[in-house]
């Protein structure tokens, strides 16, 4: 069984390609995104890392069907086989929440056979001395990192 890849990056209709085998099945991964704008200033904080969500068989398709497709720039993706809104059900898509300020995105609100939460943004630490005038030595920290793998047998 050969496994074909496609990456997806813009948002629509998506009408599934003539290689696609009837009867197959697809696998869908979606990568929420994440925030880029926490809070600025001396007392700045990192915006939050997007969900994943995997479903492993999304089935009932064939090739010249249309599905819905939204990647998220500042809100959710998804990808829906009946229609252009974000899925409730695994047997339709799936869907990655996308962070919201400083917090990663949810996963108990995507939908997916698979989910991770986003990390959230690090927060800033100042350590000054008396004779500073404000925060000379800010640190950041880490936000959570999850690594993910994926193959096919």
């Amino acid at each position: 069984m050969a496994t074909i890849t496609r990456v997806i990056t813009t948002s629509g209709p998506f009408v599934i390609p003539a290689d696609f085998a009837s009867g197959g099945t697809l696998q869908v991964e979606c990568f929420g995104p994440g925030n880029g704008n926490g809070t600025g200033g001396s007392s700045g904080t990192g915006g939050g890392g997007g969900a994943y969500a995997k479903t492993n068989a999304i089935t009932g398709l064939a090739a010249g069907n249309t599905v819905y497709i939204r990647t998220g720039n500042v809100s959710d993706s998804w990808f829906n086989k009946t229609a252009n809104s974000a899925p409730v059900l695994t047997t339709n898509g799936c869907l990655a929440k996308g962070a919201s300020g400083t917090s990663g995105g949810s996963a108990v609100l995507s939908v997916g056979d698979l989910k991770y939460a986003g990390g959230d943004g690090g927060g800033r630490i100042c350590r000054c001395r008396n004779t500073c005038l404000g925060c000379c030595m800010p640190m950041f920290a880490v936000s959570r990192k999850r690594k993910i793998l994926s193959r096919t047998v």
